[in-house]
């Protein structure tokens, strides 16, 4: 039996999944059935099951669901040939005596296999995104090669997991850091250069905002030992925008500010004439 902490990937052969997704919106496309895919071909056959025979022991397969075997295996019970060249036909008998494992990895219509999937536990526990990717390359590896030894009726074929989709998103973020801050605080200098005026100060507001981001980056993976993720890099693309609201006040309030500002002469008699007061007690 598979445990629980397993990874789960499956081969898929004749479906074609959509090539684009919309952010708003319906979909441009569903997906559909691959018209190359002909399982009734018996190099095809021959090339499912391949994908099922011999896998590297790098791709570390614990327990695999291949319905192909067990019907070339009811093939050989019955005296009936390998691959079969009444496939459909057969499969569809094949498919009454083991309804379970038919049902879930085959798609029929009108009693032909239109597609079918090919089902892999591996002994591998999710780890950081970037190791888990080197994995999913090792079965990109394998399934391309496959692929390329097999008949142009099944060589098609491609491996999916729920963990390569959250592994590549989590990647790309991370990725993506440096340049997401650095475009944060040039915007954030451009709209302090529009509102003050000076470039001088909005480019040492610029290096201050830098600052303060590269503290935090500090604190969260040296003195904390925080491994840079998802959620650390939106902490840190939310605090550019907080380091800039704050200095853009400050800086905008001393590009305004006149030496002969009557708040600011007030301010500079009141101060010496503290001054003053503090000496003469002395």
């Amino acid at each position: 039996y598979a445990k629980k902490d397993m990874l789960l990937i499956v081969i898929m052969y004749g479906i074609r999944a959509p090539q684009s997704t919309r952010l708003v919106g319906p979909e441009p496309e569903d997906w559909r059935y691959d018209t190359a895919f002909e399982p009734a071909n018996p190099w095809a056959q021959r090339a499912m099951y391949a994908m099922c025979d011999e896998m590297p022991i790098g791709l570390r397969v614990a327990i695999e669901r291949c319905w192909i075997r067990k019907m070339r295996a009811y093939q050989e019970s019955n005296g009936k040939r390998w691959p079969s060249r009444d496939f459909h036909r057969e499969v569809v008998e094949w498919y009454r005596t083991d309804p379970v494992m038919g049902g879930s990895h085959l798609w029929m219509v009108d009693y032909q296999m239109k597609a079918a999937r090919f089902i892999f536990w591996c002994d591998i526990t999710k780890g950081p995104s970037a190791e888990m990717l080197k994995y999913k390359a090792l079965w990109d590896e394998y399934v391309d090669t496959r692929n390329a030894d097999a008949s142009e009726t099944a060589s098609r074929a491609y491996h999916t997991a729920g963990l390569w989709v959250s592994a590549e998103a989590e990647v790309a973020i991370v990725r993506s850091t440096g340049l997401t801050i650095v475009l944060s605080a040039v915007c954030g200098c451009l709209g302090m250069l529009v509102f003050t005026g000076d470039a001088w100060l909005s480019f040492i507001v610029l290096c201050l905002v830098l600052g303060i981001i590269s503290g935090l980056c500090f604190f969260m993976v040296a003195l904390m030992g925080w491994a840079i993720g998802p959620i650390e890099v939106i902490s840190l693309v939310v605090f550019v925008g907080y380091a800039v609201t704050f200095a853009l006040h400050i800086a905008h309030d001393y590009a305004i500010v006149r030496e002969d500002d009557p708040a600011i002469e007030e301010t500079e008699a009141w101060t010496r004439a503290k001054a003053a007061r503090s000496a003469a007690r002395q």
